[in-house]
């Protein structure tokens, strides 16, 4: 499936909009930065100024590189499967509990405290154009995951040209089950 350019386009614009507040902000900051250290070098002659302001422009520039790449992509995808998206129902073929548990030394008694951490798991599959294609989704609520059986059907969201681009649609599941909002 070919994706016009005029969609790649839109779906560029969604995305920028939606990051258009956090990415205003960043730039807000890495411009301080540099007029602080413009002014420490060129006028003020101030060593203190220029390391403020480099402080100022690498930590937000740092910020924005880190978080602005996996938010575009976020929002990209959603605009893509808005458009290019198909809605299925998907089988439950296993559950399981990943258990991440671990014991810890405090630093206040000296005593090892125990934590427990646990992952739960649904894997599951659906058929996409006479192919079988399997995935899983991660739960760390226990209620959802109770509620689910296997001859549960799951409600999903992929994208059509990436079928392996496939989302479980919680909110749907969730009323689907009968269970409250604030249950998830």
């Amino acid at each position: 499936m070919h994706i016009p350019f005029s969609d790649k386009l839109n779906f560029f614009k969604f995305s920028l909009k939606k990051n258009s507040g956090p990415l205003s902000i960043g730039l807000i900051f890495i411009i301080i930065g540099v007029v602080l250290m413009c002014i420490g070098y060129f006028i003020a002659d101030n060593n203190f100024l220029i390391g403020f302001g480099f402080t100022f422009f690498s930590f937000s520039g740092s910020f924005l590189l880190y978080t602005m790449p996996s938010s575009f992509t976020h929002y990209y995808e959603q605009a893509l499967t808005k458009k290019y998206g198909k809605y299925s129902i998907a089988k439950v073929i296993k559950k399981r509990v990943d258990d991440y548990s671990y014991t810890s030394n405090t630093f206040e008694s000296g005593q090892l405290k125990h934590y427990e951490e646990f992952l739960y798991v649904i894997e599951f599959q659906f058929d996409h154009d006479h192919t079988t294609y399997y995935n899983e989704c991660f739960f760390e609520d226990k209620t959802i995951y109770d509620a689910i059986t296997l001859d549960t059907p799951i409600p999903i969201k992929f994208l059509r040209n990436n079928p392996e681009k496939v989302t479980v649609r919680l909110r749907k599941l969730s009323n689907d089950l009968g269970l409250s909002q604030s249950s998830k």
